[in-house]
């Protein structure tokens, strides 16, 4: 009998975590029109794209990658 395939285990580049967040109803607008016009493309990818070139921006600003967090990030409203 030959062995079972097992699926692949997926690496932690291949692996993706969910975010939600708030943002302006505009800006939401246009990324869905920009996804619905681009073929292939998906919300999803456009704001991970757009993620990672801004956090590029601020790490060359800062001159490299920011250190570890030493504490978890604060959850809920900013305080006023």
């Amino acid at each position: 009998m030959p062995p079972k395939k097992t699926a692949p285990t997926a690496t932690a580049a291949e692996m993706k975590q969910r975010l939600s967040v708030v943002i302006a109803p505009d800006v939401l607008e246009r990324a869905k029109n920009v996804t619905f016009w681009s073929p292939g493309a998906t919300l999803g990818g456009l704001v991970e794209a757009a993620l990672v070139a801004q956090l590029d921006k601020l790490e060359r600003k800062y001159g490299g990658p920011y250190p570890a967090r030493t504490a978890a990030l604060r959850v809920g409203r900013p305080v006023r």
